[in-house]
């Protein structure tokens, strides 16, 4: 059974990935910022489909190469759902689903790109709050244009 902690604990990383893949999909870089430790690492996959991934290291590292892209994007929303956290003292392991979903409002063709697959994110518990320690992605499927991260790339201004 589980103890009054430990559902506590899980409802604060329910909240910490929610707020940071909402603040992800609005833009607000600071709130996103806020939820990761400053030393979390990223796994990226290649959206070509290669299966090759690029590991950064750094929040500040990492925000301006997602910002990059997704910033392109007139939307985007990451949908999570399945959420299953182990603990560990005051580490964590996180698995959820996700489906991404960029838009383009007026681009010409097909405007659209989903992807769907898997988080597996690590927490730390630091000064008595969960960080985001480690977030990686693993694509199961794509429908859409997927040509749409390399032009949303170049339409973000700088």
């Amino acid at each position: 059974m589980a103890t009054l902690q430990a559902l506590l604990d899980k409802r604060a990383l329910d909240d910490l990935v929610h707020i940071t893949v909402t603040a992800l999909d609005s833009g607000e870089w600071d709130v996103y910022r806020a939820g990761f430790a400053a030393d979390a690492t990223f796994l990226l996959p290649d959206h070509t489909g290669s299966g090759e991934k690029t590991i950064v290291t750094g929040v500040d590292s990492f925000i301006p190469i997602v910002r990059a892209v997704l910033g392109g994007f007139d939307a985007v929303q990451h949908h999570i759902t399945n959420m299953v956290h182990r603990l560990s003292g005051d580490e964590a392991a996180t698995r959820c689903y996700v489906i991404a979903e960029h838009f383009f409002g007026r681009a010409p063709g097909e405007n659209s790109l989903s992807v769907g697959g898997h988080y597996d994110i690590a927490a730390r518990r630091e000064q008595g709050a969960w960080k985001l320690s480690a977030w990686n992605f693993t694509p199961a499927w794509t429908r859409g244009n997927p040509s749409l991260f390399d032009q949303a790339a170049g339409r973000r201004a700088p």
